[in-house]
């Protein structure tokens, strides 16, 4: 009797450690985890927050700047006065970006986030929607990127979409749903998705999925202006390398609210319509 009495106790310890360990599991193995047992895993998330207004990056509900988490772990970090911020270690899987400012919290979902990954995006918030109006990614020689075509070479038979030149050839494939498009129905301000590699002077494509065949929906433009040149009637700068362009229909805010207040250096929020190969600008705000 003895014997048995030491037995059972034993049993039942062995037996609370396999349930405490079978209960430490998750029953949602999709969903994102905090990495920071593991500080090099995860995935790298690059962003600029465009079309919101430098104060309400500076200043939230909280007294302090903008800041962007990952929906479900501790990674956070502020979003700078220029809109950028960068996320280290972020779980593979389907990730919810939130953006807690000075309006509120705003949500942005990112699909198929993969190991080691590098996206790179560009966010427009109104209210409490997020939307990301370009998204490149990189993960070894594989490179995918999405956002509108900004420019048509019709001679070399490229592209520029999010800033990045897209290469085509025979080999390239390229559709609307179930049609099949070739590069002469390409056509500027379209919202694709491209899937290549990395070729000279670009990324060669493999595949054009064009997600969206409206033209006509409102650009951002977020930065300090370099290059200005011109009058109130036609006038051209760029923004982080990007031209934009304007002219007597232009419409002005901010500083002294006139284009008078555009200065190489000056931080403008620009709002128009893409042209090819430029932004024409429908309204500037001038910080």
């Amino acid at each position: 009797m003895r014997h048995h009495s030491r037995t059972v106790p034993a049993l039942a310890f062995v037996l609370l450690a396999v349930l405490t360990v079978a209960c430490g599991k998750s029953s949602n193995p999709a969903a994102p985890t905090d990495p920071s047992s593991s500080p090099t895993s995860g995935a790298v998330i690059q962003g600029t927050v465009l079309g919101t207004s430098a104060s309400a990056r500076a200043v939230d509900t909280t007294g302090g700047s903008m800041t962007v988490s990952v929906v479900g772990t501790s990674i956070s970090t502020s979003v700078t006065l220029t809109g950028q911020f960068t996320l280290n270690g972020v779980p593979a899987g389907d990730v919810q970006l939130k953006f807690h400012g000075a309006s509120g919290d705003a949500i942005l979902q990112i699909s198929q986030l993969a190991q080691g990954e590098t996206i790179t995006i560009t966010i427009t918030i109104q209210g409490p929607t997020a939307t990301a109006e370009t998204e490149t990614r990189q993960s070894g020689s594989s490179q995918q990127v999405e956002g509108r075509i900004e420019a048509i070479d019709a001679t070399a038979k490229t592209l520029v979409v999010a800033g990045k030149t897209i290469l085509t050839n025979t080999a390239t494939t390229m559709r609307h749903g179930n049609d099949a498009y070739v590069f002469a129905d390409l056509q500027v301000g379209w919202r694709v998705h491209v899937a290549g590699t990395p070729g000279t002077g670009g990324v060669l494509a493999t595949s054009i999925e064009v997600q969206n065949t409206n033209g006509d929906i409102q650009v951002n433009v977020n930065g300090t202006i370099a290059a200005l040149q011109g009058t109130a009637t036609a006038f051209s700068f760029t923004v982080d390398g990007g031209l934009v362009k304007g002219d007597g229909a232009t419409a002005f805010s901010g500083k002294d609210g006139s284009f008078a207040a555009l200065k190489n250096g000056a931080r403008v929020e620009v709002k128009g319509q893409q042209r090819n190969g430029y932004v024409y600008a429908t309204s500037i705000h001038v910080n």
